[in-house]
């Protein structure tokens, strides 16, 4: 979204009708180092707290990085892709709970404090 915005588009459109649990890569190998240290075999959903459509967590990208970019709704129709997307693609951290380990923190939590780092990151 950043790189997007850095071109100077006058709006975005960004799929308001997929939602998930944004997460860094930071806090997922956080949980996947503590989690490497149980006996426990099976799946494990590691997630920050709370969920997003695409346009909201574009929308709170912008506002965490103090960039006015016009972000405008539409569907996954309106965005077609190669490969199919699912509408929900949201998770929980039951194993995790289950393990008494640490839950993620919130992802707007998480996006305000790594947003400093990623915009001095002109690659984006």
């Amino acid at each position: 979204m950043l790189e997007l915005a850095r071109k100077g588009l006058p709006e975005l459109k960004v799929v308001n009708d997929q939602a998930g649990n944004p997460t860094s890569a930071a806090s997922a190998a956080a949980a996947i180092e503590r989690l490497l240290k149980t006996n426990y075999q099976g799946i494990v959903h590691a997630t920050c707290k709370g969920e997003a459509t695409w346009y909201e967590f574009a929308k709170e990208i912008f506002r965490a990085a103090g960039i006015n970019q016009k972000v405008v709704p539409c569907t996954t129709d309106e965005f077609p892709r190669l490969a199919p997307r699912p509408k929900n693609s949201r998770l929980d951290n039951l194993a995790l709970q289950e393990l008494g380990l640490p839950l993620l923190p919130n992802w707007q939590q998480e996006l305000f404090f790594k947003m400093p780092t990623l915009c001095e990151d002109k690659s984006l």
